[in-house]
């Protein structure tokens, strides 16, 4: 129940952030005017009543939070508390799209990247034209990430290659949209489908 919470308030600050600003009066009265068809507790901080329904509790949030923690949630969690003062966890993302790759860079790998999978790049997967191989690669990294602790996959890399100088290339899909979009969806799909059966 609360790895939905945290997921549904993730999704909700990306959506604010991206569609419209969290400070405009319309997603303030937007909010409010949902959680009108909430019982909301009087307690301090309601939504950390799990008696509620996880979208009650995410609107609670929502209300009590200001831009800058909404704006603070979405950024990457390097150097910051594993947890921020409303009990959500930072997001914990990981580079890249050919398998764990953790710095510090120089340095000695940290320890949960020892072990890792090296991945084929995506220029190999994407060779193949096949999206149920991109599914099932899609299905490995989630699994990969979720078993070193990881929240999020920097992954898939959508650049539409157009020059084969660029150092990250081979992280790619190639230099057909089409074949990009299709790759790349069914890696995306699968993965997050595992990480929400993981969740549940």
């Amino acid at each position: 129940m609360l790895t939905l919470v945290r997921a549904r308030v993730n999704s909700f600050i990306l959506l604010c952030a991206v569609v419209f600003p969290c400070s405009s009066s319309n997603a303030q009265a937007t909010v409010a005017s949902r959680l009108k068809d909430c019982r909301v507790p009087t307690q301090e901080e309601p939504w950390r009543d799990q008696t509620q329904s996880p979208v009650c509790r995410t609107l609670e949030l929502i209300h009590a939070m200001a831009l800058e923690d909404k704006i603070n949630q979405l950024a990457p969690s390097f150097g910051k508390p594993t947890e921020n003062r409303f009990g959500i966890p930072a997001l914990n993302a990981n580079d890249g799209p050919n398998g764990w790759a953790k710095g510090p860079f120089p340095g000695p790998p940290q320890p949960r990247t020892l072990g890792a999978t090296a991945f084929p790049n995506e220029i190999a997967l994407a060779a193949t034209w096949d999206r149920q191989r991109a599914s099932d690669f899609g299905t490995a990294l989630a699994e990969e990430w979720r078993g070193k602790g990881s929240s999020e996959i920097i992954a898939p890399t959508l650049n539409i290659m157009r020059t084969w100088h660029w150092g990250r290339s081979a992280e790619t899909f190639g230099e057909d949209p089409f074949l990009n979009g299709q790759m790349a969806s069914a890696e995306v799909a699968s993965g997050a489908a595992r990480k929400r059966d993981r969740d549940d």
